[in-house]
């Protein structure tokens, strides 16, 4: 059988099961794992998926980074609060610092190639804070107050808001200026963006939905799920557009 080589590569995070086991009580019991709506999101639009596995091994990065032609981070575990300068918060719940490292260096790498990086929920808060941005460890520490972005249960993402778009942005091109409604299912939001980042959605209470890259590298993050609801036109769009611009990587590669 003939296989078509040209199919861009997307390398995917993987994440704890953090329902099933605390890595920091049940530390004999180590998995890693890719939820399947991640994967099969980019595979409607004809892409091969690399799972990454949290190797400690940080220099097979190196071989990792020229297997792929996009960078996928997904949701999963807080992060660690060191990263950001922070003493880590009754709030933050059980973090798992050799994913933070991986996808660290993996975001410098592809930064660094102009490899297209799209980012989920925590993915959306990895980026911030790896560029040098900062998170509340929990919605509570906001000033200002805040409408309930949280899971109303274990896997249940229908807790929803609207955002508003900025326009002018890559988002606002593929989504419209119109009010979006999109899924809610986290307890930490960025605090300070940094260089490099601007903000391009915001909820209703303020808080950052999306950032994109200030330069010409494709950096797109969403706080929301789009892979929960990949049907649905937002959802679509951000996913049809990452696999653009990762085809187009592929083709300059």
């Amino acid at each position: 059988m003939q296989h078509d080589l040209l199919k861009p590569v997307i390398g995917v995070t993987m994440g704890l099961t953090m329902e099933d086991h605390d890595p920091e009580i049940y530390s004999g019991y180590r998995f890693e794992f890719l939820k399947q709506q991640y994967y099969e999101a980019l595979e409607k639009y004809d892409l091969v998926i690399l799972p990454l596995p949290n190797t400690e091994h940080i220099e097979h990065t190196d071989y990792y980074i020229d297997l792929i032609d996009g960078l996928m981070l997904v949701g999963g575990e807080d992060l660690t609060p060191a990263l950001y300068g922070q003493e880590k918060s009754k709030k933050t719940g059980a973090t798992y610092t050799r994913r933070d490292y991986l996808e660290r260096e993996m975001i410098f790498k592809a930064v660094s190639r102009k490899i297209p990086i799209l980012g989920i929920c925590r993915g959306h808060q990895t980026i911030n804070v790896i560029f040098g941005g900062s998170l509340y460890q929990d919605l509570d520490e906001r000033e200002e107050e805040s409408i309930d972005h949280r899971q109303t249960a274990d896997r249940d993402f229908s807790n929803t808001h609207e955002i508003e778009i900025v326009p002018d942005s890559r988002l606002a091109g593929l989504l419209g200026k119109k009010p979006t409604v999109v899924n809610s299912a986290h307890h930490q939001v960025l605090k300070r963006v940094p260089e490099g980042l601007k903000p391009v959605a915001y909820a209703p209470d303020g808080v950052v939905e999306a950032l994109e890259g200030t330069d010409d590298n494709y950096i797109m993050t969403v706080q929301w799920h789009p892979e929960v609801v990949p049907d649905s036109e937002v959802s679509s769009k951000i996913f049809e557009d990452f696999s653009g611009v990762s085809r187009a990587y592929k083709r300059r590669k």
